[in-house]
């Protein structure tokens, strides 16, 4: 009876620190989970910043090269009219040679 009593009062106290750790853990378990939630969320609001910065950046990039494009087109146009004119004007000062020396004669 008595190591009946004393086999029954070691499963008690194993039980009572079974459960008893089962609960620290559990409290631990618990802390470091919302320490990890708090950090992901940290960590995807600094994500959707970068994301935010990276789609601005594209952005603007985008913007400089459609800028570019419209700079070189320009840049031609202006070119191309200036030839023009160019040729326009050696055309009309060898007209206005022929002319002069037309009359000179």
């Amino acid at each position: 009876m008595f190591t009946s009593f004393l086999s029954h009062l070691d499963w008690l106290s194993v039980s009572a620190g079974a459960i008893t750790g089962m609960a620290i853990c559990g409290v631990v378990s618990m802390q470091l989970s919302k320490k990890i939630k708090r950090q992901v969320n940290e960590q995807q609001q600094q994500l959707m910043l970068l994301q935010s910065q990276h789609e601005q950046t594209q952005s603007q990039y985008a913007a400089l090269v459609e800028e570019h494009d419209l700079l070189g087109l320009t840049h031609q146009e202006q070119r191309d009219q200036s030839q023009h004119f160019k040729t326009r004007l050696t055309e009309q000062e060898k007209q206005s040679q022929l002319y002069n020396q037309y009359w000179r004669k």
